[in-house]
C-alpha cells in the first residue's frame, strides 16, 4: 500500500537543563527523582492513537524501541516515565509526535444489532453505493464495504443506530461521494464502545452537540432528504523506513459488516424491499449495564 509521509509539525527538544514553556498535546514533566513523566492531552471528543518517535535519546532506560504508541481518551492521559540509566549522568532527548483518530487495538463486537436510522413510524428503502462510484476508479471494493443511503424526506428525524459519543472533530458539508457542497449539509460520526464509528451524512441540521453521549434510538439530526450511513473502524499505523529512518504514518479505514434489527429475525437489508424500522427496547439497551437499564426505564416512564 502506498503510504504518505506526513511532515511532523510538532518537534520538542528537551534536556535536563532546559524545558519548553509551551504546553503541546504531548509534553513531559520532570519529577522529584530527576526522571521525566510523559502526558498527552486529547482535546477532541474521540479516542486517538499517539505516536512518539525519539530522534535523540541518551542515558535512558527506554531501550532501543524509539517509537511509542498508545490509545488516548479525551482529556489528560498518563503515558510513561522516561528514566535514567545512570543516575550520575544527565539525560538528553528530543522527540516528535503524531496523533491519529482511532484506537491502537480494535476488537469489533459482531453481535451488536443496529437500528435503522429512521423513525419507527415511517417506512424506508435502502440503496447501496458502489466503491467504484465513490472513488471514481476501477479499484476493487474493500472488504465489507457498506456505504448505503436510506430513503427519507426533508424534515424527517434521523436517529442513532447504536449508542456512542458524537465524535466528529469537524462538521463537513459534503455529498455522498465526498465532494464539498455549496449548500450546508452536515455529516457527523458516532464512536462506539468497541472504537468503531458510524457516520451519518446529508442532514440539514443537528439535534446533538459534539462530545455528547447518545443512546441508540436518540434523535441526532434533521434530514434534507435521503441520508447516507456507513460503519467502520480506523487502524492507525507508524512504520520506520530502515534505509532513511523516516516515519510513515497511515490511518487505514476498515469497513465493518452491519447487522440491522429487522422484522422476522432478519439482519441483512435488501434494496428491493421496503422496511418499517423497529426500535426494540432490547436493541436500544443491549450495551447497557443493569444499572443503566434501570435508569433508562425510569426516563421512559417519566416521559409518558
Amino acid at each position: 500500500m502506498k503510504k504518505v509521509f506526513f511532515i511532523l509539525l510538532f518537534i520538542s527538544t528537551i534536556t535536563c537543563a532546559q524545558t519548553s514553556g509551551i504546553k503541546k498535546a504531548v509534553y513531559s514533566k520532570k519529577n522529584k527523582d530527576g526522571n521525566y513523566e510523559f502526558y498527552a492531552e486529547n482535546k477532541d471528543a474521540f479516542n486517538k492513537v499517539v505516536f512518539i518517535n525519539f530522534k535523540k535519546l541518551t542515558n535512558s532506560s527506554f531501550g532501543n524501541n524509539r517509537i511509542y504508541s498508545k490509545t488516548i481518551k479525551p482529556g489528560k492521559n498518563v503515558l510513561f516515565v522516561l528514566e535514567k540509566s545512570d543516575e550520575d549522568k544527565p539525560m538528553s532527548f528530543s522527540y516528535h509526535y503524531e496523533l491519529k483518530k482511532g484506537c491502537k487495538k480494535v476488537e469489533i463486537n459482531n453481535d451488536i444489532k443496529y437500528l435503522l436510522p429512521v423513525s419507527p413510524y415511517k417506512k424506508t428503502r435502502v440503496k447501496f453505493r458502489t466503491y467504484k462510484n465513490l472513488k471514481n476508479s476501477e479499484e476493487d471494493s474493500p472488504k465489507d464495504f457498506n456505504l448505503m443511503s436510506f430513503n427519507m424526506h426533508e424534515g424527517d428525524t434521523v436517529f442513532a443506530s447504536r449508542s456512542g459519543l458524537i465524535s466528529l472533530d469537524e462538521v463537513k458539508h459534503i455529498d455522498m461521494y465526498g465532494n464539498i457542497l455549496e449548500n450546508e449539509l452536515f455529516s457527523i460520526s458516532i464512536m462506539h464502545k468497541d472504537c468503531s464509528f458510524s457516520t451519518y451524512s446529508f442532514m440539514k441540521s443537528l439535534l446533538i452537540n459534539l462530545g455528547e453521549f447518545v443512546i441508540a434510538g436518540h434523535p441526532i439530526g434533521i434530514a434534507k432528504g435521503s441520508i447516507s450511513f456507513k460503519l467502520y473502524y480506523l487502524e492507525p499505523t507508524a512504520e520506520k523506513d530502515k534505509e532513511t529512518n523516516k516515519i510513515y504514518y497511515d490511518n487505514n479505514l476498515r469497513y465493518v459488516p452491519v447487522h440491522f434489527d429487522l422484522a422476522k429475525g432478519e439482519t441483512k437489508l435488501d434494496s428491493t424491499k421496503s422496511y418499517q424500522p423497529i426500535h426494540r427496547f432490547e436493541t436500544i439497551t443491549q450495551e447497557m449495564s443493569k444499572r443503566e437499564v434501570k435508569k433508562y426505564k425510569k426516563q421512559i416512564y417519566s416521559s409518558h
